[in-house]
């Protein structure tokens, strides 16, 4: 593509041009195990810990759902606030607006290490940078990257965007980290149903559902033959909802 794109220009016939269609990832969906944010508020006003004491670990909880007044499950934290004076994680009862700050109780959503772990997996015991630069030149990229129409906007999307972005700050030596993406497709077809006579456990052909009251029930299509014959002996056997099942 790039050498597209130079051929294009050199001849004067086009340019390059870069279109944005970003869209916020979603933040609402929040867990414990997200990446804690480094910012505490400073009378009302958020305010970043600079990077020398980074990084901010998440703390000890024993409680992983929301509070009760429905704020993240860095709500339950007892020590969750920030020491502006000695620059550390300290307990929330020593919160005084002078000197102790509460920290943010959201995390980052999890398109955010979901978009550049596998770094992580070519240099794993690296204490001073996610990896390094004769790590990158050693694994090089992906060689093969697949991923369906809605893993596209819903990883994909992020992924490419903190490729680029880790790129411009210099992390990174290339700003795609995979040589090919292949799009898997979806399975298309008719779902498959059985009919169960309601109230009951029998199970009936769908040539007489006309003949009662029926309860249309959803089963993998594997059990569908092409001639749209349940094989029953492999379902009743497979799967344990209907093992006491007739048919």
């Amino acid at each position: 593509m790039e050498l597209i794109i130079e051929q294009i220009e050199s001849k004067g016939i086009g340019k390059s041009k870069i279109q944005f269609k970003l869209r916020d990832a979603t933040f609402s969906r929040q867990r414990y195990w997200g990446e804690p944010i480094p910012i505490y508020y400073k009378n009302g006003i958020p305010t970043n810990i600079e990077t020398d004491y980074l990084p901010l670990e998440l703390p000890d909880v024993d409680n992983f759902l929301p509070t009760k007044n429905g704020d993240s499950p860095l709500g339950n934290s007892s020590s969750w606030a920030w020491n502006e004076s000695l620059k550390k994680v300290t307990s929330n009862a020593e919160i005084n607006d002078t000197d102790t700050f509460p920290l943010e109780l959201n995390t980052m959503p999890g398109w955010a290490g979901s978009s550049w772990y596998f770094y992580r997996y070519m240099d794993p015991t690296n204490e001073k940078e996610f990896i390094s630069k004769e790590s990158q030149k050693y694994w090089n990229d992906i060689d093969i990257y697949f991923g369906g129409s809605e893993h596209a906007t819903g990883h994909l999307l992020y992924s490419r965007f903190y490729q680029k972005f880790l790129y411009d700050l210099g992390y990174l030596n290339k700003d795609e980290y995979s040589k090919k993406l292949v799009n898997q497709g979806m399975i298309l077809g008719n779902s498959a149903f059985i009919y169960r006579k309601s109230g009951s456990n029998q199970y009936i052909s769908s040539n007489i559902i006309s003949k009662c009251k029926v309860d249309k029930v959803r089963i993998d299509i594997k059990y569908v033959n092409d001639d749209n014959q349940v094989d029953y002996n492999r379902l009743k056997s497979e799967d344990s909802d209907y093992e006491k099942f007739n048919f």
